[in-house]
């Protein structure tokens, strides 16, 4: 029997040979032997359209999204903590502390904004928020409990949950990592993590830690002091990891007719090892040409920008709709994110 190669519905539909070209579509000799054969001017085989001079126009934004709208993930299901028996037990310090929530909200309040990205977003995901938060700063903690104890480079991180990993502390702190006690300005919900949830901002939810219970100090060797979640130095990234995405998955239009196209970008910008989203980019010729939109300078690392692009189709059709996502250091989404535009007359 021969090899077969399965692909992921959600993703190959997208694709340009799903959308009925051939890998070498652009070569004018291939697109005149299929259009002797009744395919499309373009030379797509399921006649579809192709735009390579959009009429488009692309306004960026780094908005917070309402809360309504936030996606609830719980590995474990929904835990309520009694928070009269909780305590956050910090250890691999000078002064080994179980802070309750009431010495938390002493010590001082730090607000910011971040993203909270899956880190098994697929394409097109809706699984990012941008959110506004309130808590203790992770540097603020470990003053509170008289600094590192001699050697505790790493953290060991649990959550009430059973959630549990382990970062090293000088890449948390230089990322202004926080014990979060309010989302939206209110409390955290028990889906937010009641009472407390380490944020690491710039790095996606999976090493976030809901109901956070033990902040534990080790002494880790030099070679084994390598993060994980996306922080490699070999260059491999993925969608998840710089993304772009569309908020529908197919719309239609009248040609001539402005049409928005929502969506957001967003990339991991942890400090030295990972940059931060540089340009989004949105094609309508299977990415034969792009439209490059750099992100502004000043904008936020730790936040998506989010995107209103305004495309006039000129022609009726069937389009596909790219939109990709690359970090400063130059390293694109693997496959963009796409989206079926239906033009009508």
């Amino acid at each position: 029997m021969g090899e077969y190669q399965w692909e992921l519905w959600d993703e190959y539909k997208y694709t340009a040979s799903l959308g009925g070209f051939p890998e070498d579509y652009f070569d004018d000799r291939v697109k005149g032997w299929l259009q002797q054969r009744g395919s499309s001017a373009t030379g797509s085989m399921a006649n579809m359209s192709l735009d390579a001079e959009p009429q488009l126009d692309v306004s960026l934004s780094q908005d917070v999204l309402d809360e309504e709208d936030v996606f609830v993930l719980n590995n474990y299901g929904t835990l309520e903590v009694d928070v009269t028996q909780w305590g956050l037990n910090v250890t691999g310090v000078n002064e080994e502390k179980t802070l309750t929530l009431q010495d938390l909200q002493a010590l001082p309040q730090t607000e910011m904004t971040v993203t909270q990205v899956c880190y098994t977003s697929a394409i097109n995901s809706p699984f990012a928020a941008n959110i506004p938060m309130k808590g203790v700063l992770l540097s603020d903690v470990i003053e509170a409990c008289g600094g590192l104890a001699g050697g505790t480079n790493t953290f060991a991180l649990a959550g009430a949950d059973g959630w549990a990993t382990a970062y090293i502390i000088d890449f948390m702190v230089q990322n202004n990592a926080m014990i979060a006690l309010e989302y939206f300005g209110h409390p955290l919900t028990a889906d937010q993590g009641y009472p407390a949830t380490l944020v690491i901002p710039g790095m996606p939810g999976a090493p976030w830690v809901k109901h956070i219970v033990a902040l534990s100090g080790l002494e880790q060797p030099a070679e084994a002091l390598v993060n994980s979640y996306a922080l490699r130095s070999d260059g491999v990234t993925s969608h998840k990891a710089n993304s772009a995405w569309f908020q529908s998955d197919g719309v239609t239009a009248k040609a001539g007719e402005p049409l928005e196209l929502a969506g957001y970008g967003f990339a991991w910008s942890g400090t030295d090892l990972i940059a931060p989203l540089a340009t989004i980019s949105f094609s309508f010729d299977y990415g034969a040409t792009w439209h490059d939109v750099p992100i502004p300078e000043g904008a936020d690392p730790y936040q998506w920008s989010t995107f209103t692009a305004t495309w006039t189709p000129q022609a009726p059709g069937t389009y596909m709709a790219w939109v990709k996502a690359t970090n400063a250091d130059g390293f694109e989404q693997e496959q963009p994110s796409g989206l079926f535009v239906v033009v009508e007359e």
